[in-house]
């Protein structure tokens, strides 16, 4: 099996936000939980993205350590860094020394697909860069 490139990272982010999310604005009909985790899967991937980019791993997966890495080359907007460190505590099923599950809910859910439109924006703005921003303008 080949590795993934940037590219590919930031789409199977995007795949996973999809996944999480519910068809034509209805809530997905998937578990709160189950959903949670696909949105994680899609931080993780587009974190993956930034991160392969800059040909740089994280050290473990976790929200924190994902982004404390990507924050050696570039940095996080402050707000949307505190919103991803604040989801991560729902789930911290990639900590060696905290394991955390608790049940997330229709709200964390809600809130983690408003940071995952900023996030997924921000890992494209970086990977893509001005032909990014070319495609958005032609889009609107």
């Amino acid at each position: 099996m080949s590795e993934l490139t940037w590219s590919q990272w930031l789409e199977e982010g995007a795949k996973y936000e999809r996944a999480g999310r519910g068809k034509s604005g209805k809530d997905s009909k998937l578990s709160p939980v189950v959903v949670y985790n696909l949105l994680s899967m899609s931080l993780e991937s587009y974190s993956m993205g930034i991160l392969d980019y800059f040909k740089d791993l994280a050290d473990n997966h976790t929200f924190s350590d994902l982004v404390y890495c990507i924050e050696k080359h570039i940095s996080i907007d402050p707000d949307l860094k505190s919103r991803i460190l604040k989801l991560e505590l729902y789930q911290r099923i990639c900590s060696f020394s905290d394991f955390v599950i608790s049940q997330a809910d229709k709200d964390v859910n809600s809130e983690f697909s408003e940071v995952l439109i900023e996030f997924g924006d921000f890992a494209r703005r970086i990977c893509l860069g001005s032909t990014y921003e070319m495609v958005r303008a032609e889009a609107c």
